[in-house]
């Protein structure tokens, strides 16, 4: 059955999550234990409702006949309010957790070895960044394969009316998580308009009707230093770059951002000094260069196919020759 595979293996990611990550970490105290629990915040609970839950799955299919039902199993599970206290704080600790992953990473070498120890022990398991965003993930999945086992039930089995009615509380708990989401993609990116208002020190930067979309380094002809440039929705900000002066770091320091497509990350150890601000409805993009290639490459082709048409026309013309030999 594809519930019980499919809760067995985020049962095992979250094992080894606590048992190959928080457990040794707390012991070899390679990190602070306050820190741990920051990146794996209420893994362990997760662990323990979910360890119970394929329990129930796997006595079901184990003893299964054409009048199991499981939907109640599956309403019980996720009407729990401790499942739904311990998702919804996951999703609202999220970013702390990636940040404070990404600190450990950046200023402890003990935890980068460490990690890298863990994925070579077992090669097929996953990257522990895509292990500690499978909750985040999680209740949608639930959703689809209840979807699924309510289509293939036929409405007269007993489980019938039960399946849709776990698909509801599943269904109810994911519009939380979602707004959770939502609400937390929004002050991420608040945050971040904040990171570059400070870091290009500028006022009016931060906006709720601005959104960061990208930054990209580029060389600028008649500048000297590299330009950095930097994409908002409404605007294109042109910043000078310049290295920070001051002892060499182990390891590149990051700003991570939340931009719209996705995560965004911006080096720290240079300065950036802002000299032009232009609205884009006052940009026109131009494409001179590959305009009068493709200009080219057109009047070659017209020259080619004139050449074509002469070549036909003398072998015509030679063809009607009454002298066929010179």
């Amino acid at each position: 059955m594809e519930l019980v595979d499919v809760e067995k293996e985020y049962v095992e990611s979250l094992q080894t999550l606590v048992e190959k990550y928080i457990i040794p970490l707390k012991v070899t105290g390679v990190l602070d234990s306050n820190v741990v629990d920051e990146i794996f915040y209420r893994v362990p609970e997760m662990y323990a409702h979910h360890s119970i839950f394929l329990n129930m799955l796997e006595s079901s299919w184990t003893n299964w006949t054409d009048e199991t039902a499981i939907g109640d199993q599956i309403s019980a599970m996720f009407r729990k309010e401790s499942i739904t206290e311990c998702y919804c704080a996951y999703i609202e600790n999220f970013n702390r957790s990636e940040k404070a992953l990404e600190t450990a990473f950046q200023q402890k070498s003990s935890f980068q070895r460490f990690v890298e120890q863990i994925q070579r022990e077992n090669k097929r398991r996953l990257p522990l960044k895509s292990l500690i965003i499978k909750p985040v993930q999680r209740v949608p999945r639930y959703e689809l394969l209840l979807r699924r086992l309510i289509e293939h039930t036929p409405s007269t089995h007993p489980d019938s009316e039960q399946l849709k009615q776990a698909e509801a509380v599943v269904h109810e708990l994911a519009l939380k998580i979602n707004s959770l989401k939502e609400s937390q993609h929004s002050e991420g990116a608040m945050e971040s308009m904040r990171l570059l208002e400070n870091l290009l020190l500028l006022t009016d930067l931060a906006s709720p009707r601005r959104e960061y979309l990208r930054h990209d380094a580029v060389q600028i002809d008649g500048r000297k230093e590299t330009v950095c440039l930097f994409l908002f929705s409404d605007q294109l900000v042109f910043a000078g770059m310049k290295k920070r002066v001051g002892p060499q770091t182990v390891r590149r320091a990051v700003i991570r951002l939340q931009a719209s497509g996705g995560q965004d990350y911006l080096d720290s150890n240079y300065k950036y000094k802002v000299w032009l601000r232009l609205g884009l409805e006052s940009i026109e993009i131009s494409r001179g260069k590959q305009r009068q290639a493709a200009r080219k490459s057109q009047e070659d082709l017209e020259r080619l196919e004139e050449d074509r048409s002469i070549l036909l026309e003398m072998l015509d013309l030679g063809s009607k020759l009454h002298c066929k030999q010179l």
